[in-house]
């Protein structure tokens, strides 16, 4: 008995898989104003030639950390 593959070579089980990309960002950060806001609130002073604050970003792979801070 011989099995064929569920998907031919030429197939992907993803709608988009530049999603993967290093250098990919979403158009939209959906649920990260909250973090975007706290972000600009500690380099808002580097803008005026003070020294920026610090953020230690922290949480679950995948849930958007890179993308906040790249994006921002």
């Amino acid at each position: 008995m011989t099995h064929s593959p569920l998907l031919r070579s030429d197939e992907t089980l993803f709608r988009d898989p530049e999603i993967f990309e290093f250098t990919f960002l979403p158009e939209q950060l959906h649920y990260r104003d909250a973090q975007v806001r706290e972000l600009a609130f500690f380099l808002r002073p580097a803008l005026r030639g003070g020294s920026a604050g610090n953020a230690v970003l922290r949480g679950p792979p995948g849930t958007g950390k890179t993308t906040t801070v790249t994006a921002s």
